[in-house]
């Protein structure tokens, strides 16, 4: 597998280094970032991700402010984006290519990378 980079953004300080620790386990190159402001300006700032995974219920800036500011940038337009959250409605979210509800485990969390990586890459990952 190539070490593809994966951008974790999750205000949850135990679940993004569960969720960081994990990919990085599978081979993953993760970035991890507290808010979704931070994420983003590292991402602007040099760090193309192949994957976002994206927490929707955070201060600051929330996943459909996020969402809605990747989609108008020419840098991460094209990055797919998995949400993980525990909302069920995530009605607005622009370019997303998964949602994966909490609580989850481990393998549904690779499971849904997988997926994201095989759906963007038609089938290559």
């Amino acid at each position: 597998m190539m070490n593809s980079r994966i951008v974790v953004i999750e205000d949850d300080d135990d679940l993004r280094r569960l969720i960081a620790m994990l990919l990085s386990s599978e081979g993953y190159d993760v970035s991890a970032f507290a808010s979704a402001k931070d994420g983003l300006l590292a991402m602007e700032n040099g760090l193309p991700p192949d994957l976002i995974v994206l927490d929707l219920m955070m201060p600051d800036m929330n996943g459909w402010e996020f969402c809605d500011h990747r989609a108008g940038s020419a840098t991460l337009a094209k990055v797919p984006v998995l949400v993980v959250s525990a909302r069920r409605d995530t009605a607005g979210l622009t370019g997303v290519t998964e949602v994966l509800l909490k609580p989850f485990d481990g393998l549904d969390l690779l499971a849904a990378v997988a997926r994201t990586r095989e759906h963007t890459s038609g089938g290559d990952a």
